[in-house]
């Protein structure tokens, strides 16, 4: 790690509305593979959103701080959620510009310094089309980052040693209203990490939005009775190259036992529970959308779908719709599927090589048909 005082030269980190800090710098390796600073800078956000899960009203996430982590093993870039602590060393604001400025503060990765802010965010409330930014505009080195890696608030009530190395705050509520803390797999100080390569052009801004896939990330864990475990289900993409696939689903069509379903999301925004479009990469063609950044991290088989979305009854129009945001563009496979109280997953439609265009929407209604 580089000293306090070497991190100081990036701090030219401008921070946007929400007091964040930002810290570490980036740097690439030259021919005798020392570490070289980067001069150039870039502004960068980060959303998140989330493919549902069917058994829960909530599931609420407690950020603590992120870690970006440039190729060739280069300083990380941290980003708190908080403004600056007694542990962190201030700079002023650049001359010519007031005190009201956003102060800037750097902190060396090592530091046990504890944030007092965390950003709790129920992730269910984020589906669809909807997301919500963890940061906006944070200026960052520039160049090609390797990982994502999330910090979560730890449990300060589990016990010691060895819940206490996994449990977070972070939680799941059921419909009844019961409550279970979430494991972070690998423990706290390894955060949940998304292997996805980026990069933040120097003069020039991105933004990302990742998804996380609920459906396919919590479990019950078998290591800890009453807790769950959140597996690294997580999705990257970029925000200029994104789509969304949307339609109507005819529930009556499905049968006697759709219909029993279809009685029970009769109020405008219920979920239909069970009922749901699950995403693919498209498996025929030149097209398909097997881009890094569609890629899930640590997915049980490479049947798992990349994301999914629920079906909602919406009473103005007198119809089941479902809504997937957040798709690079590309060709997709979509399935429509029931999960009864079994937990016995039926596929009730497919539809193939839907082309996703950026900025645009594709509409698939289900029974899907190609005329």
């Amino acid at each position: 790690m580089t000293s306090i005082k070497k991190l100081a030269q990036f701090v030219g980190l401008g921070l946007a509305t929400m007091g964040l800090v930002a810290c570490g710098g980036g740097g690439t390796t030259d021919s005798n593979n020392n570490l070289t600073t980067q001069s150039g800078t870039g502004l960068m956000s980060l959303a998140v959103t989330d493919a549902p899960i069917d058994k829960a009203e909530k599931v609420v996430i407690r950020f603590t701080h992120v870690e970006l982590q440039p190729v060739d093993d280069g300083e990380r870039v941290v980003i708190y959620f908080d403004e600056p602590t007694t542990d962190q060393e201030l700079v002023g604001p650049p001359e010519g510009e007031t005190e009201t400025s956003p102060e800037v503060a750097v902190q060396d990765v090592d530091s046990e310094a504890t944030q007092k802010t965390v950003r709790e965010i129920d992730l269910l409330t984020l589906q669809g089309e909807n997301s919500e930014f963890l940061f906006e505009e944070v200026e960052v080195p520039a160049g090609n980052y390797a990982w994502i890696r999330f910090y979560l608030e730890p449990d300060e009530l589990a016990s010691a040693p060895p819940l206490s190395n996994f449990a977070t705050s972070s939680y799941i509520e059921d419909k009844n209203g019961n409550t279970a803390q979430l494991i972070i797999p690998g423990g706290l100080q390894a955060g949940l990490q998304l292997v996805s390569g980026f990069t933040v052009p120097e003069g020039g801004s991105v933004s990302f939005t990742v998804d996380f896939d609920l459906r396919n990330m919590i479990r019950p864990d078998t290591q800890f009775e009453g807790y769950y475990r959140m597996r690294r289900a997580l999705r990257l993409v970029d925000n200029s190259n994104v789509g969304v696939i949307t339609g109507t689903v005819d529930v009556l069509s499905y049968g006697e036992e759709l219909s029993d379903v279809a009685a029970t999301c009769t109020q405008d925004g219920d979920r239909c529970p069970g009922l749901s479009v699950s995403v693919y990469n498209a498996t025929s063609g030149e097209n398909g959308a097997g881009t890094e950044g569609n890629t899930l991290v640590e997915a049980a088989s490479v049947e798992e779908p990349l994301t999914s979305a629920n079906v909602f009854y919406n009473y103005s129009e007198d119809e089941y719709r479902y809504t997937v945001g957040f798709l690079s563009a590309g060709s997709y496979d979509l399935k429509l599927t029931y999960e009864a109280d079994d937990e016995v997953t039926e596929v009730l439609g497919e539809a193939d090589d839907i082309e996703v265009l950026a900025g645009e929407t594709t509409v698939v209604d289900f029974p899907y048909t190609t005329e």
